[in-house]
């Protein structure tokens, strides 16, 4: 690798910190700070640091650039549950699903909702606590990007995750 890709921190990036946490390089001013988000998709809490502060810190991957955005928003289909729309960067919808809250399941549309993928396809979650909301919006963006032929990887999914952690 680059001698240049570990001596700086560079967007998409997966970086290990001296802690043992890991963070998603979001972007970097050159000269000045670069801004990390926990987690490998970077949807967790921000950090800043200086862009070439990378002593104890371990490259860990370079995080595929996000192609895809997943936004949610509250559905009309369903009473407790949400709409997802998977859309290209250049805001060309590749896919939509709604997420049903009370039975935790999604039914995926993928441009037609004649085309409708049946909810007993999406896997069922089993978590504790407030993360079962979380973990289905995962699940549910996954399995949407597959359906669509999109690295699930490739999609940015911070502005769902923020949406769903206010209903």
């Amino acid at each position: 690798m680059d001698d240049n890709r570990v001596s700086y921190f560079h967007a998409n990036q997966v970086w290990e910190s001296p802690k043992g946490s890991l963070y998603r390089v979001l972007r970097v001013a050159v000269g000045g700070k670069a801004t990390l988000a926990q987690g490998i998709d970077g949807g967790g809490r921000k950090i800043y640091r200086d862009w070439d502060a990378v002593c104890g810190w371990v490259l860990k991957k370079e995080a595929p650039t996000y192609t895809h955005k997943l936004s949610a928003m509250h559905s009309n289909a369903v009473r407790f549950g949400f709409d997802i729309k998977l859309t290209t960067n250049t805001g060309e919808t590749a896919g939509f699903a709604t997420v049903c809250l009370t039975d935790r399941t999604a039914c995926l549309g993928i441009n037609n909702p004649r085309e409708a993928i049946p909810a007993n396809r999406m896997p069922k979650t089993s978590c504790a606590g407030r993360a079962w909301k979380r973990t289905l919006l995962e699940n549910a963006s996954a399995f949407l990007a597959t359906s669509c032929g999109i690295d699930p990887a490739c999609i940015d999914i911070g502005r769902a995750k923020f949406f769903i952690s206010k209903i």
